[in-house]
């Protein structure tokens, strides 16, 4: 009963070395191959394909004698035979719903041919990021795709052609598209829209993507891209380090097609999440646009703005946009205006960025006009922690809440440090009258310092005074323990 369970998930990972046992100093795979080979074989020649569901492919492949066969128009035969095992495996796993190819070599054709002939729903392609010569293709359709994610996209190293496959997956509704940082590191324009959906745009059909995510785009607005998607189907996006909608903030692309963020993104009328580490004037008019998003994430995956101004770290980074960041100050009371108005009956999750210190007025406008808000981030000064603490009973169905420290100042994480040293925090927010009736609060985050508060769980506590009471048991949690909830677990630069 328990066997074909074992095999519904596989993740084989291959090392470009020789790994030896720390127990009994012998190479892995003495007498035979490596354990990554191997374990390709045994689904192949075994009756146990057929069992697996996902089918995981990650780590480091070394490909030999490499510049002799580029110069003979040549595929390393190691790597022609890794297709061939892959394919005949993919084959064999008349169930397989999920592939994911993360090894630093190019997927080739054969495997393509095995995942066309296959019930695949969820596809995660990594690009290599060498420049070695390797068969460009044409990708197939994959009749079944539902989630398509592609990493490391760089049309210099590797020009395929993915608009058929784009066009006729017609059961496509998510797509993650995550470039090279190479070209907006260096301002390179060199990615053509037209080349990934120039045949869709071609045509009559659109993409009913219900969930769309873009990292580290750098283009011109070539035209290419057209109308592809079906505006009204769009439910989720995420942007981050890319163009579009930033324009006239982001001196990094000043050079480009100002047309970008115009006009398009408008027809977008039930949109639910937007997640996005750019601010900027017509993305706030765009949220004053819509009504009903559910959840929104403004994150801030760029560096301390007072160490970029003083020269110590780089503007640009392929881990955020360098967009201007003092514009962003005064961009505040418009984004608030904007959610609080439009999307505060419906608005779920909220986190906005650290930078922005809320005042009371601002936060007493989000907790009366966002009551049914679950998960909650923001920045305050220490100074407003009691006035905010009044406002949580407000808030019935608020989960978890974090006060983000200011990257620019570092008083209000020293402060709760501090405190935190004394054990002040487990105490204060136990035996608060207002925090520990709040049941359905589950976490707590201080800066960098994140508390559970255990619902229903009480223990007696003696107060200065000598008398006895009763206070909730808090403790200190760590980052694993939220590492599921969304405020945490998107506050950062991945797709």
């Amino acid at each position: 009963m328990t066997l074909p369970q074992l095999y519904n998930d596989v993740a084989l990972h291959s090392y470009d070395f020789i790994r030896y046992s720390q127990e009994y100093g012998r190479p892995e795979g003495c007498g035979m191959a490596s354990p990554f080979t191997m374990a390709l074989n045994g689904l192949v020649s075994r009756k146990i394909a057929g069992n697996v569901k996902t089918f995981r492919l990650y780590g480091e492949w070394k490909d030999f004698g490499l510049e002799e066969c580029a110069k003979a128009g040549r595929v390393p035969d190691n790597d022609m035979m890794l297709g061939s095992l892959v394919r005949v495996a993919i084959e064999k796993m008349t169930s397989l719903q999920y592939f994911s190819w993360d090894l630093n070599t190019k997927l080739l054709p054969t495997v393509w041919q095995g995942l066309a002939q296959s019930r695949v729903t969820k596809f995660k392609l990594r690009f290599p990021s060498s420049r070695t010569p390797k068969p460009i293709l044409v990708a197939p359709a994959l009749p079944n795709l539902v989630s398509l994610t592609i990493y490391d996209i760089d049309p210099l190293c590797y020009a395929d052609d993915l608009s058929v496959l784009l066009l006729e997956s017609r059961k496509l509704r998510e797509l993650n598209t995550i470039w090279s940082p190479r070209m907006k590191d260096i301002h390179e324009p060199s990615i053509s829209m037209s080349a990934f959906y120039g045949k869709i745009a071609g045509s009559s059909y659109r993409m009913a993507l219900e969930k769309v995510g873009i990292k580290n785009l750098y283009t011109h607005n070539d035209g290419g891209c057209g109308q592809v998607i079906d505006p009204s189907a769009l439910r989720d996006l995420t942007v981050i380090n890319s163009i579009g909608g930033g324009l006239e903030d982001d001196s990094s692309s000043a050079f480009l097609d100002p047309s970008w963020g115009r006009g398009d993104s408008y027809e977008i009328q039930d949109l639910k999440s937007l997640r996005c580490d750019t601010l900027s004037r017509t993305q706030c008019a765009f949220l004053g646009s819509i009504r009903g998003l559910e959840k929104l994430y403004l994150i801030d995956t760029r560096k301390s703005i007072k160490r970029r101004l003083n020269g110590i770290d780089s503007p640009v980074s392929s881990n955020g946009t360098p967009s201007s960041d003092c514009n962003s100050f005064s961009l505040k009371d418009g984004y608030i205006q904007a959610i609080t108005n439009n999307h505060g009956d419906s608005l779920r999750h909220l986190l906005l960025p650290p930078q922005w210190r809320l005042g009371t007025d601002d936060i007493a406008l989000i907790v009366r006009r966002c009551p049914h808000l679950e998960q909650l981030g923001f920045g305050v000064e220490f100074e407003q922690f009691n006035y905010l603490r009044l406002l949580v009973p407000f808030l019935p169905k608020l989960r978890a809440i974090r006060l983000l420290a200011n990257p620019d100042d570092s008083i209000f994480g020293e402060k709760m440090r501090d405190l935190d040293a004394r054990g002040v925090h487990e105490d204060k927010i136990g035996t608060d009258p207002v925090l520990k009736y709040s049941n359905r609060l589950q976490f707590m985050a201080l800066g960098d310092l994140v508390f559970r508060l255990d619902g229903g769980k009480s223990e007696v506590h003696i107060d200065e005074e000598g008398k006895q009471t009763y206070k909730r048991k808090v403790r200190k949690a760590s980052f694993d323990d939220v590492k599921d909830i969304e405020i945490w677990a998107l506050d950062s630069a991945d797709i």
